[in-house]
């Protein structure tokens, strides 16, 4: 992207160049907008540029073990509590407790096995396996307070899959929010009423 990166700055200072030169409003106003998109568009470049290729060569997400996944506080959920939602599908939960008391809401975070490990269907699940060892992606990632869930994201950027999942087993994300739904009953001290 370096290549791009010159010629843009070239541009930028041609369109200011002949923005001072200009004197009628209309012309001015043209060219206003844009210097505005062209910064937008070296601005773009530039942070491509700082986090690199986000796929490898063969155009395969990035493989992102289950141990590399972080909230938001940048805490690993590896030791969180969790349920299987079925054999490739897990739910992880952490109660957010405040002054040592319960009902304020939880932390959670659903992930999809995605590889890492030659297990088979008949295994009670495809995540006893090392967290170094497999691979995952977000399904659904959020946090409920007293009140309930409050934000609940689809994908994770993590995972190079921020608002999107691809070929979702919908009966998988009906266990999740079924889940959910019950985590909000135990940990949150007024959750909706069904």
């Amino acid at each position: 992207m370096s290549e791009t990166k010159e010629p843009s700055t070239r541009v930028l200072r041609e369109i200011e160049r002949k923005l001072r030169d200009l004197s009628h409003p209309a012309e001015r106003r043209e060219l206003t907008e844009l210097l505005i998109v062209a910064s937008k568009i070296q601005a773009l470049y530039e942070r491509l540029e700082k986090q690199g290729p986000q796929k490898d060569p063969k155009g395969e997400p990035p493989q992102v073990k289950l141990s590399e996944i972080r909230t938001e506080r940048g805490e690993s959920i590896v030791g969180w509590h969790f349920v299987d939602i079925d054999y490739v599908c897990r739910l992880f939960y952490e109660e957010d407790r405040h002054n040592g008391k319960g009902g304020y809401g939880f932390e959670f975070y659903a992930v999809g096995w995605c590889g890492g490990r030659r297990g088979t269907v008949e295994d009670a699940s495809l995540f006893d396996d090392d967290p170094d060892e497999i691979n995952v992606e977000c399904l659904w990632h959020g946090s409920a307070r007293f009140d309930g869930v409050r934000h609940l994201y689809c994908g994770d950027e993590q995972t190079d899959n921020e608002g999107y999942l691809y070929y979702p087993r919908l009966s998988r994300i009906a266990g999740v929010l079924t889940e959910l739904a019950k985590l909000e009953k135990r940990f949150c001290n007024d959750p909706p009423k069904d």
